[in-house]
């Protein structure tokens, strides 16, 4: 019984492989240039996903909205959503999935740093 695997890669594979290591050679240039590490591993999460459901879930938008609460969320980013004045992003953390909102008012460095991720 044979498992032929292909060992060549579609031209999209290809492509998208290129396209990757662009990506990551331009992150690796900027990080050098600015004395940091590309993929720095030394944040700490400040809050967990679930006990931030549970202290705000029964709080309405017009209540959240003016306080700008900041959080610290470990998790991977599942979807990410750039719209022009603001962007969007689900991750994933433990087993909570957060919607994360980035405004243009937080600051266009901010926003372009999170666009760029």
């Amino acid at each position: 019984m044979s498992t032929d695997l292909p060992s060549v890669l579609s031209d999209d594979d290809n492509k998208l492989t290129t396209e990757r290591r662009e990506k990551l050679r331009l992150l690796r240039d900027q990080a050098r240039a600015a004395g940091t590490a590309v993929f720095p591993n030394d944040f700490k999460p400040r809050h967990h996903a679930a006990d931030l459901q549970a202290q705000y879930a029964g709080l309405d938008n017009e209540v959240l909205e003016p306080q700008g609460i900041a959080v610290a969320l470990a998790g991977r980013m599942m979807l990410k959503r750039i719209m022009g004045k603001a962007s969007f992003a689900t991750r994933q953390h433990a087993r909570a999935y957060p919607a994360l909102h980035q405004p243009r008012r937080a600051g266009r460095g901010r926003l372009r740093r999170f666009q760029a991720q």
